[in-house]
């Protein structure tokens, strides 16, 4: 027969149940998304290194294109075709450029927290840890000193 009572035996069985259940759920969670395989971080960084140095150099052919002409009618074009175009272009490299960056910081984040839950599922399952700490908390819950008169009445008069 078991040492716990029928009420924890049960409690103990709705929470395997619900456990399962998480579990279960969480291994139909969809994890990766036909667009983010196409934009993994390497995509994204290649994306960036092409295009922002494309559009700094149809800004400086749009600035050599306008300045070797002193007509305004004949600058616009340039204007146009190099200086936004290449704006364009060199901002668009850096948004992706950025969410590369981004993309490489949540990769990390999510090694070190698979780092730290297998640790702690380690200290979980170690039974010699396990026991310790009972013994540790039943040994300061026996010793523990008795509450003051002055911290008691402090607790009652703020009530």
């Amino acid at each position: 027969m078991s040492d716990n009572p029928p009420s924890t035996n049960r409690l103990t069985e709705v929470a395997a149940e619900r456990r399962a259940k998480l579990l279960d759920g969480i291994d139909r969670l969809r994890t990766s998304s036909p667009v983010a395989q196409l934009l993994s971080e390497r995509t994204l960084m290649v994306i960036a290194a092409a295009l922002a140095p494309t559009g700094l150099l149809l800004i400086l052919v749009g600035w050599a294109g306008a300045a070797g002409t002193p007509n305004l009618y004949e600058q616009v074009p340039y204007l146009i075709s190099g200086g936004i175009f290449g704006l364009g272009l060199a901002v668009l490299g850096g948004f992706f450029y950025f969410a590369h960056w981004i993309a490489e910081l949540v990769k990390e984040q999510r090694r070190q927290t698979e780092t730290l839950v297998a640790a702690i599922d380690e200290l979980r399952h170690n039974d010699d840890l396990s026991r310790a700490i009972t013994e540790l908390s039943e040994r300061l819950e026996t010793t523990s000193p008795p509450r003051s008169k002055k911290r008691a009445a402090r607790t009652t008069t703020k009530s």
